[in-house]
């Protein structure tokens, strides 16, 4: 991913980078909530993005199933991490 987007906010891309994400998947938006303790970050990608199998390995793989979910992810300093797709 660019290090500078004009569609992708500085703010996404460090996450992006923080996350150890590739592309496809980016940090599409991040709600940061101090007073609650949590920083929450969802993560897509593009229309029509490609994948490699996690099971068999096999690439360029069509995405069959966006549903939504979520997961509790490492900390980010204090705050709880929170990441949806």
């Amino acid at each position: 991913m660019p290090l500078e987007s004009p569609d992708v906010s500085m703010e996404e891309q460090l996450f992006t980078a923080a996350l150890g994400l590739h592309e496809p998947r980016t940090v599409r938006s991040v709600d940061f909530q101090p007073d609650a303790g949590r920083i929450d970050f969802h993560v897509g990608f593009a229309r029509g993005s490609r994948f490699e199998c996690p099971g068999c390995g096999a690439s360029d793989q069509a995405v069959h199933d966006t549903r939504a979910r979520q997961w509790r992810h490492l900390n980010f300093f204090q705050y709880e991490g929170k990441r949806s797709s």
